[in-house]
């Protein structure tokens, strides 16, 4: 499996749009080869961010969903820069150990 994490230190007054958008997004992810799940977290705490973690089951898989038609439909109206407190990050890692496996 191959997971994505977005990490996004978010302007608290944009957490519902941000869960909103998201949810928009899944109908059109679960059509997607390879797609596992999407999960949302929500921070805890101002120094704390939100992360955006996607599960492949390739990492050949995520690069396809990047280079898709659907990819560009979700990302073409970003959100303002002032939704954000501080750029975030993408990690990618691979699953070393899974209780759910």
């Amino acid at each position: 499996m191959f997971v994505v994490s977005n990490r996004l230190y978010l302007n608290e007054a944009y957490g519902d749009e941000l869960s909103r958008r998201f949810q928009a997004r899944v109908p059109k992810l679960k059509e997607q080869t390879g797609f596992v799940k999407m999960q949302v977290l929500k921070s805890q705490g101002k120094e704390t961010p939100w992360i955006i973690q996607t599960t492949w089951a390739t990492q050949q898989d995520f690069k396809n969903w990047v280079q898709s038609p659907d990819f560009k439909d979700a990302h073409a109206n970003p959100m303002p820069e002032e939704a954000f407190e501080r750029s975030g990050n993408m990690e990618q890692h691979t699953i070393a150990v899974d209780s759910d496996a």
